[in-house]
């Protein structure tokens, strides 16, 4: 079915500037033309002229006028980025709403497409930040920092990564020439990359530190059987005590709070004091690896 519109001078601007939203070239003396009439030929747009065609058009049983497609300024699978955080958009609606999906797999339902077209912009490289997961088809990686060069014309030329997971499928550790060439294809990496790059890791022995942006080597966890009687330990009744000094007893595995039994009494924490010598008299958390309370 073709459609058609008798063009005038308001109409003329409005579908110029359609036009040109739309990718066309409206530079031609047609668009400034009172007399114009736009139409759709076996779905190629085309422009005349010609006074005698309007009224022979509009004898066509089809005759409508020309509803022109408005591209919307977002679509389904892109990127974008506001004040709220990065989101995708997975859905788009009847022009009346969005959804957007996080990196960590929330989905915003029902949002107005004037607000996300106000308040948000296409995510580009530019965007991205130290310590954020990004990915492609190839990779997934932990972003260190940008890299530019003479020819890149002030766009990324690449990256480097703190680590991230390669074409052969194998976790890697960043090193200084190590570099994601190419930057036109990435993007925040979704919750399935998220994941996939954090389970290669931990199979690797390794574990991300957000706050400090680092790798560090996951310890074997020290259990309660490491504990020898006379051991010197460090041990405190809740999270915000302070670390004592005692020697270690035995464990009381009755189910009570205070199993780690010293030769004075028990504690609800216990911890070597060798290597944990920098907590004694203060309420930091010690890590990780010795919590077995």
């Amino acid at each position: 079915m073709n459609y058609y519109i008798q063009g005038n001078e308001d109409k003329a601007d409005k579908i110029k500037a359609a036009f040109e939203k739309l990718g066309y070239d409206t530079s031609g003396h047609l668009f400034n033309a009172k007399s114009v009439l736009y139409f759709t030929l076996n779905g190629e747009i085309r422009a005349t002229t010609c006074n005698c065609t309007p009224a022979i058009i509009k004898t066509h049983p089809d005759y409508k006028e020309l509803e022109l497609p408005i591209k919307p300024k977002f679509e389904v699978e892109d990127w974008i980025v506001g004040n709220e955080g990065v989101f995708k958009i997975t859905q788009y609606e009847d022009k009346h709403w969005y959804d957007l999906t996080a990196p960590t797999g929330c989905v915003v339902h029902f949002v107005s497409p004037d607000y996300v077209e106000s308040n948000f912009h296409l995510w580009s490289i530019e965007d991205a930040k130290d310590g954020d997961v990004l990915a492609n088809d190839h990779h997934i990686l932990i972003l260190k920092e940008l890299v530019y060069d003479w020819s890149s014309n002030g766009t990324p030329y690449s990256v480097k990564a703190y680590c991230g997971i390669k074409p052969n499928g194998n976790f890697e550790i960043g090193k200084d020439n190590w570099c994601f060439c190419g930057t036109l294809h990435i993007h925040p990496a979704t919750k399935e990359q998220h994941d996939l790059l954090f389970a290669k890791m931990k199979e690797a022995g390794y574990q991300w530190n957000v706050d400090k942006k680092e790798l560090r080597k996951i310890q074997p966890h020290y259990g309660i059987s490491n504990f020898k009687p006379f051991d010197k330990v460090l041990v405190r009744d809740a999270d915000d005590g302070k670390w004592r000094c005692n020697w270690f007893s035995h464990y009381s595995g009755d189910g009570g709070v205070y199993r780690f039994v010293t030769t004075k009494c028990g504690y609800a924490q216990c911890i070597p004091f060798d290597g944990n010598e920098h907590l004694l008299g203060t309420t930091d958390m010690c890590d990780e690896m010795y919590i077995n309370w």
